[in-house]
């Protein structure tokens, strides 16, 4: 794991001038009611929905809170403590107009239908009509037009190729221990394509769906649904958010630790090496990182890496650096000796590299 550090402004402005037309003039056609042919995806066919937007509801206020440049912007660019003001800001928003809260981070189930539409009451005909349900039309916004959005000349909205290269990244900053890239289907073709982790799933924020700090270039494995897919990461309680895995822009070195254990002192048995992690007593947070990312699942498979950098950097620089040192070679001379050994030293510049 490492952090990741923080985009410059500049970069940041282009990321959003790229995205900001295609998003506005979506948002303009919700609120002007120019739409009606998205549907209220559901699993049961009893529920047969065309998303509209209700004026003066929870939908039509969040779309005209951020139908400006500058608003968008906010939403676009922000942080996590931003992230976090727009979730509280909904749940309020939700319990003032009073509307479903599920409506608004999750989607539509037969089960939800009937509870707050059908006074609790199975349905039994198919239903359809019109319906006001947040969680579709903000993805609609931020996912089917930003995110996996295409421009009039069929180019994406978001180059996720483009977005990985900026950042500089090649290793997961979830796991720090496999590619960022990987093999994937485009239609009948065979593509090498970056995997982007939505670190607040794009299921439940929909509306973070193209926010650059949410969007975290990971591996694979830790993408996949079954990892950290589309896992809620961090417990609001109040104002408060607690994270279940370390947040890659804010990850502290201090709080995960990453130890080898030599049982015994036969350092040439690669099996005499254990890989373990430290959470420094956080139960959240060492069940989220072993739930959502299976870390010390996987950190355990490579004592075999482990055991040969500690025969390279403890016994072999030791022994160059003291064979250096009788030549008569100066300390400073002796500092790439990590580098000649390995190729690489291990410091904060370096980990998304390697």
């Amino acid at each position: 794991m490492y952090r990741i550090e923080e985009p410059s402004q500049i970069e940041l402005e282009k990321f959003f001038d790229k995205a900001k037309k295609s998003i506005l003039d979506r948002m303009d056609d919700w609120i002007h009611h120019r739409i009606n042919d998205v549907k209220v995806p559901c699993r049961s066919k009893k529920l047969n929905l065309t998303a509209r937007v209700s004026p003066g509801g929870v939908t039509d206020v969040f779309l005209r809170r951020y139908h400006s440049e500058a608003a968008l912007k906010n939403l676009m660019l922000g942080k996590m403590d931003d992230f976090i003001n727009v979730i509280n800001d909904l749940k309020n928003e939700s319990t003032v107009r009073h509307y479903p809260e599920a409506y608004v981070f999750f989607k539509l189930t037969l089960k939800l239908y009937e509870t707050f539409e059908n006074g609790g009451r199975a349905i039994t005909a198919t239903v359809t009509k019109d319906f006001d349900h947040f969680n579709t039309i903000v993805s609609d916004v931020f996912l089917d037009h930003g995110y996996d959005g295409k421009e009039s000349d069929g180019s994406p909205v978001f180059e996720k190729d483009k977005f990985v290269r900026m950042l500089n990244l090649r290793i997961c900053p979830y796991c720090g221990r496999s590619f960022i890239y990987s093999v994937q289907q485009a239609g009948s073709k065979t593509v090498v394509k970056p995997q982007i982790d939505h670190f607040l799933p794009k299921s439940t924020y929909p509306f973070f769906a193209l926010s650059f700090m949410n969007l975290i270039p990971s591996c694979q494995t830790c993408n996949m649904k079954d990892c950290k897919g589309d896992h809620n990461p961090i417990k609001l309680v109040a104002t408060d958010c607690k994270y279940l895995i370390p947040y890659p822009y804010k990850f502290d070195g201090n709080k995960v630790k990453i130890k080898y254990v030599l049982n015994g002192t036969a350092y040439n048995e690669d099996s005499n090496f254990d890989v373990k992690v430290d959470y420094g007593g956080d139960i959240d947070l060492k069940k989220g990182c072993n739930e959502f990312l299976k870390l010390e699942e996987f950190y355990k498979l490579h004592n075999i890496e482990v055991a040969g950098m500690y025969r390279q950097m403890m016994i072999l620089a030791s022994m160059a650096k003291m064979y250096y040192q009788k030549l008569g070679v100066k300390k400073p001379w002796l500092k790439p000796t990590p580098m000649l050994l390995l190729g690489f030293n291990f410091n904060d510049d370096n980990s998304r590299k390697y």
